[in-house]
């Protein structure tokens, strides 16, 4: 018998460097194929899912523009801008540019971190409990009534607790990079309606909200999610809510607009390497990163964990270090030293926007 094994996205990167660095187990049921003996196994992947995997590397780094790259890694920081990063949930700010964050701040540069969904599904009971009795002891002090809790009251106290949750370790991460980071939490309502038959994901209202936010800090320079492939789709919403306020607004027209990944994803540097911006650094801020992301408590052993099964701090660390590696492999870093890198690509406002 023959069997053909396909992968056609980048999506499906992380699930294709499991099957070729495990041995076979029952967890991965498809490892199993690599010792199948009935017949042949054909593996077809496209280059953007076999990226992670090292053959792959090796053959796309002898395609890449080396003078693009090279441009890609100049100094590109501005000076005494206003940067806005748009983080879908409450710690992607940090997974995906923690970094690049750090020296945004350190060349002079205003830089709000923008907070889209509140992420408070993703949050145990047992974590939340602190928050929980602290905001019901506060509720019956304020009413009049000792009657017991309606079961609705209760569930909207548990609600607020969860949030408290998220929103405090986003502004504990964020003060992990620096203390002159501004955080703002929009709390948009489509992460509770979205795939609900009848209703809007994206309403006008949010949009309204989300492009009144953006003129009045009124950014040089925008950071968005650039990967939709994460498990609930807040992401890509996060990133259409974006599209839309920019959009409606002529005073967002002049905006330089930044896609962020890491969380999920990577840019692949062999493709349109002359709109990449890559950010190198080394191992003491990759510690200070790592230290942000792991002060997400919460999210450590995540509620809902996603095709990848390793920690966010573990992912941005292999994607980072795996970034590096390769300009390293191309004499484009010193390859005498341990150095991580962070990849952001370019976008114009109408290549945003359509």
């Amino acid at each position: 018998e023959e069997l053909i094994v396909m992968a056609t996205d980048e999506g499906k990167a992380p699930g294709v460097k499991l099957l070729y660095e495990r041995e076979p187990t029952g967890d991965l049921p498809a490892t199993w194929l690599k010792q199948h003996h009935g017949g042949r196994v054909y593996w077809l992947l496209t280059n953007e899912a076999a990226m992670e995997i090292p053959q792959e590397k090796h053959q796309l780094a002898a395609e890449i523009n080396r003078q693009s790259l090279t441009m890609a890694m100049g100094d590109k920081f501005p000076r005494n801008n206003r940067i806005m990063i748009v983080s879908p949930h409450p710690d992607d700010d940090v997974i995906t540019m923690a970094a690049t964050m750090r020296k945004l701040v350190e060349y002079g540069n205003t830089v709000r971190v923008v907070y889209s969904v509140t992420g408070e599904n993703a949050v145990r009971p047992e974590m939340a409990q602190a928050y929980y009795e602290r905001i019901k002891a506060n509720y019956l002090a304020r009413r009049k009534s000792n009657r017991p809790l309606r079961s609705d009251i209760d569930t909207e106290l548990w609600r607020l607790a969860r949030i408290e949750v998220r929103e405090d370790e986003a502004r504990n991460a964020v003060r992990a990079i620096s203390d002159k980071i501004e955080t703002v939490f929009l709390r948009l309502p489509y992460y509770f309606h979205r795939g609900i038959l009848g209703l809007q994901t994206i309403t006008p209202k949010e949009v309204a909200r989300t492009r009144a936010l953006m003129e009045k800090f009124n950014p040089d320079m925008v950071f968005f999610s650039g990967e939709d492939v994460d498990p609930h789709g807040a992401h890509g919403v996060s990133t259409q809510t974006i599209k839309m306020a920019v959009a409606d607004s002529q005073q967002l027209r002049h905006i330089k607009i930044f896609g962020y990944r890491g969380a999920y994803l990577e840019w692949p540097l062999n493709e349109d390497p002359e709109r990449l911006w890559i950010v190198s650094f080394g191992e003491a801020l990759m510690r200070q990163k790592i230290e942000a992301i792991k002060l997400h408590v919460s999210q450590l052993n995540p509620l809902f964990p996603a095709f990848d099964v390793r920690e966010f701090w573990q992912r941005a660390q292999d994607r980072n270090r795996s970034t590096a590696q390769g300009l390293q492999r191309l004499g484009l870093l010193d390859q005498q030293e341990i150095l991580f890198a962070e990849v952001f690509k370019e976008f114009t406002v109408d290549d945003f926007i359509r």
